[in-house]
């Protein structure tokens, strides 16, 4: 397996476009900073408005039939483009989304009957949880994560992209 690591949307857009890849892997936190004022002081240096050319690679990455994969805040990325929900099949929607104040044990029941995660025991894990994501009715489930509170969430799922597929986690 050969990977590349890279650290800002651009430089995802300049790799791909230099070469395409079996999988993009976001694990990043790339937003505009409008959904809560407690971002109002790293809104200058930080905020994130979702750059054309990085639409233009993605969605051609995803149409080419390859993977793209988000983990944890990938689902927060990109809030002013709603492509990126269409590709993941989900994400978070502010004021809708939340997860509580730190972390909490989530203990995570992957679905059986799927091939991603046929085998794979329940197991915990201590995060934030996201709770009330906007899942696309097509998405496939593959884990659901409980926490104190007794109510499933998905904290895993894909959408059938052909011969390969989109898989936030």
């Amino acid at each position: 397996m050969e990977t590349e690591l890279v650290g800002t949307p651009a430089e995802l857009v300049s790799a791909l476009d230099r070469a395409p890849a079996d999988l993009v892997l976001v694990r990043a936190q790339r937003f505009r900073m409008l959904g809560n004022e407690k971002y109002a002081p790293y809104r200058a240096e930080w905020a994130y408005e979702t750059d054309p050319e990085l639409m233009r690679a993605l969605e051609g990455h995803a149409g080419a039939g390859r993977g793209i994969a988000a983990l944890h805040t990938g689902c927060i990325c990109f809030d002013g483009w709603q492509g990126w929900h269409d590709l993941l099949a989900g994400g978070w929607v502010w004021g809708q989304s939340y997860h509580a104040p730190g972390l909490e044990t989530v203990d995570v029941t992957p679905v059986q009957d799927h091939p991603v995660t046929a085998g794979i025991a329940p197991f915990a894990v201590t995060d934030e949880h996201y709770r009330d994501l906007a899942i696309h009715p097509e998405a496939i489930i593959l884990a659901q994560g409980r926490t104190g509170g007794g109510v499933d969430h998905p904290v895993a799922w894909a959408r059938d992209g052909g011969d390969s597929g989109t898989v936030p986690v």
